[in-house]
């Protein structure tokens, strides 16, 4: 249950959660509302012409990028994987193309080398809220200004495959932290360290002169773990091994030495 739906729950707001918007009773409750204006935010159904026209001022969609880059499911963690120095939301106006409408209003943030997937998401859930409002505003007393997307800058979100989790350590180890923290804190990357699976949270690159095979551990210390890339290391900081708490590599290095030690299987 979302945030929405329990505040509407608490306040006696009318919820429906339609499975298919092809079901002509559907779009005939829907009408019965007689709605000024339709907002959608990250809603997963295809919304059909009938329903779009039916509000008084249209309908708006925030999503989460400043189109018209990064179209698509996974706005945030592109941005995050693809290094991007800012991102933002956008409200536009919802039209049969995905992403694709006029543009009503934009809001920038800075994204930070810190910044995971769920700390922008958590950004851009209070700006987006604060740009609807505003948004609203701008449209009760036509005041809106429409911008028509630049289809040459245009770049789309894929969705996150399960392929794109798994570690590949001939990439560079930037492009990898970019990854970790891009799937922090769902899915999680993972990778397989010493036989051992895990989830990867936290970590950073660091320059490396070993000429190893990328994937090789080159240091396994409290500080951290080095895995050669194909361009520096990546220094593991933060892991969860499977079926166990996330903890620091400090820990887990720790407790690793303690049972090769003790001569545990």
């Amino acid at each position: 249950m979302s945030a929405v739906k329990q505040f509407a729950l608490e306040n006696n707001v009318n919820i429906e959660q339609p499975l298919s918007w092809r079901d002509p009773e559907v779009l005939d409750k829907f009408a019965n509302y007689a709605p000024d204006l339709l907002v959608v935010a990250a809603y997963g159904l295809i919304l059909p012409a009938q329903a779009l026209d039916l509000p008084t001022l249209g309908a708006i969609n925030v999503h989460a990028s400043i189109l018209p880059r990064w179209r698509g499911a996974a706005p945030i963690q592109r941005a995050l994987i693809a290094g991007d120095a800012e991102t933002g939301i956008t409200i536009m106006r919802v039209v049969p193309e995905l992403d694709a409408g006029p543009m009503l209003l934009t809001k920038n943030i800075t994204v930070t080398d810190q910044d995971t997937c769920g700390t922008v998401e958590q950004s851009l859930a209070e700006l987006g809220a604060c740009a609807t409002l505003e948004t609203i505003t701008l449209l009760v007393n036509g005041r809106t200004n429409p911008v028509i997307q630049d289809p040459s800058k245009v770049t789309y979100a894929a969705k996150l495959t399960r392929e794109e989790r798994q570690i590949d350590w001939t990439l560079p180890a930037a492009d990898l932290v970019r990854r970790i923290r891009a799937f922090n804190p769902e899915p999680l990357v993972i990778c397989e360290i010493l036989g051992i699976p895990m989830n990867v949270l936290r970590a950073t690159a660091v320059d490396s002169n070993s000429c190893a095979q990328p994937g090789t551990v080159i240091a396994f210390a409290p500080q951290g773990i080095d895995i050669a890339t194909a361009q520096g290391a990546l220094r593991l900081l933060q892991i969860q091994p499977q079926g166990k708490r996330s903890m620091s590599v400090r820990d887990f290095v720790n407790g690793y030495r303690q049972k090769i030690n003790r001569g545990d299987p």
